[in-house]
This record gives C-alpha cells, structure tokens and sequence, in this order.
C-alpha cells in the first residue's frame, strides 16, 4: 500500500471514529433528557423562581369564559386580575395582607367586602392556586415533537390523566361526616337523607368518566415552564336536566422569569361599616360570595 493511500485510509479511520464519539455522547445525552428528567428540573425551577408574571385563558366549550393575569415576586407577593365579561376583580397579596378591588367597587379595600346599592354586602377571600402542583402528578408523559413558543426553543410533552375517584370511600367520608355535623341536614327537609346520598353517588359517577389532557412546553436550555394547557371533559348536567359532554379549556404562559417587578400595597380607599358577614373561601381566578 502506498504511503499516500493509507494516510488516506487512517483519515477516515478517524473521522469515524470521532463521528461514533459524538454519536454515543449525543444519544447518553439525549438519554438524560428523559421527560421525567426535564419535568423533575422544571418543576424545581419554577419553584426556585423570583418572580414571574402569568396569563390565563379560561375557555367552556371554544367560548371565552375567564381571562386573568398574575404577577409573583418571592416570598409571597402577588398582583392579580380575573376578567369575566364586564366584571373583573383585582387583588394584590402581600405576607398576610390582602386588598381587593372590583368592578362593582372600584376602590381599594383591605377586606374583600362589597357592598351593593340595595344595601346587603357581600364578602371575598381568595386562595392562590399552585400553578406547578399538576407537574407533580405526571407519570405517564408521552414526548411529541420540540416547539418554539415566543421564540424559545421548548420539550413538548403530554399526557393523558384519568380521574381516580373510590366512590365507595368518597360515599363512606360523606355518611361519617353528615353522622358528625347533623345540622348540615336541617335546610334539606325537601330531600331525604337517601336522596341526599344518591345525588352525591351521581355526582361523582359523572365525575370518574371525565378525563384531562396535559401538554406543557418546557425551554431546552433553562428548563422553564413557557406554557401549559389543559382540556377536561366531563360530563355535566344540561339546561334541560340531560347529561351531555363539556369541555373546558385552561391555557397559562409564563413570562419574565427572575425580572424585576414590582408590587406594593395600594393606599386603602373605602372602610367597611361595622358588621360584616363572614369570609367565603374561593380559588384563584374563580370567586364565591357569601350574601347577607
């Protein structure tokens, strides 16, 4: 063999060789970046964060239902609004202080107390969701194809979750505690205790059959959660009493990872007279209210 020819030979010995590295270091990389890797990263990231800001679009059947944006800097501050037609609400958290104000009453108050033109008043206290508790639940994901959302490089995953509902247990808590809280029972003279239970039992049959899709975007090269969305079917009552299929939509991004934002307490603009109903727990972005 002349000299020329096996130089020739030993070259390309040796860009395969280098190619079969790279292969193998590509490929154990890759292997790393498992979805249950990249969830497990991204779910402590997004804990570890700042501050970050966060829009949500809450949709019933393709039609807009709720809308809201939430702005968090660590520890516990919070600046909120949740939109729903014409009515809005807006809330700012900071510590232990809470201050709201709403479309039906526009001024700042420290209290979620409103009162309305024919004099009653009504009363808000709102819990923040978790948004990063549903990347914990995840344990079957199925890894689609990478997409950029805002322009990032993202991981696309997704998965399908069935609920896990024991009727039989969830029927046993509720006959235990109507056993211990009787008095829950006194403004359901129109119902029995049995049709009590059979309505519950219904209820939560309607329940086991739904079923929620998860797709998340989490950025390649800093493990953020961009953007996640969820569709729940499930089976509801109708307006004409007839069980029918609904599906619900809940679509969050998230934005300015570690930015500076600021929020302060607003100045207290309206006092609530002297007696005043008791608070009614909701869930961020949703609200209930307690009449009196």
């Amino acid at each position: 063999m002349r000299k020329d020819q096996y130089l020739l030979f030993f070259g390309i010995a040796c860009i395969v060789a280098a190619i079969a590295v790279y292969a193998t270091a590509y490929f154990a990389c890759e292997e790393k970046e498992s979805p249950a890797t990249v969830i497990a990263i991204s779910r402590a990231s997004m804990y570890g964060l700042q501050s970050y800001r966060a829009e949500t679009v809450s949709t019933i059947q393709n039609s807009v239902e709720t809308s809201s944006t939430k702005d968090y800097v660590a520890p516990y501050s919070y600046h909120g609004k949740s939109i729903k037609g014409d009515e809005w609400l807006e809330y700012i958290f900071i510590g232990d202080k809470q201050y709201y104000r709403a479309s039906y009453g526009t001024q700042w108050r420290d209290k979620g107390i409103f009162q309305k033109e024919d004099g009653t008043s009504s009363q808000i206290f709102m819990q923040i969701s978790d948004d990063f508790r549903v990347l914990g639940t995840l344990i079957d994901v199925e890894k689609l194809s990478d997409e950029k959302i805002d322009g990032v490089g993202c991981f696309h995953y997704r998965e399908l979750q069935y609920p896990e509902i024991d009727i039989e247990a969830e029927m046993e808590s509720l006959e235990n505690y109507l056993a211990d809280n009787p008095e829950l029972l006194s403004g359901t003279e129109s119902m029995s205790i049995d049709e009590v239970k059979e309505q519950y039992r219904a209820d939560l049959e309607r329940m086991s059959q739904g079923e929620t899709v998860i797709d998340m975007w989490i950025g390649k090269d800093d493990y953020f959660l961009r953007k996640m969305e969820m569709v729940r079917k499930s089976i509801q009552i109708g307006t004409d009493g007839e069980d029918e299929w609904v599906t619900t939509t809940l679509t969050t991004k998230w934005t300015d990872f570690n930015e500076p934002i600021e929020i302060v307490a607003p100045e207290v603009e309206w006092t609530p007279p002297e007696a005043q109903p008791g608070p009614s727990p909701a869930v961020e972005p949703g609200t209930s209210t307690t009449e009196s």
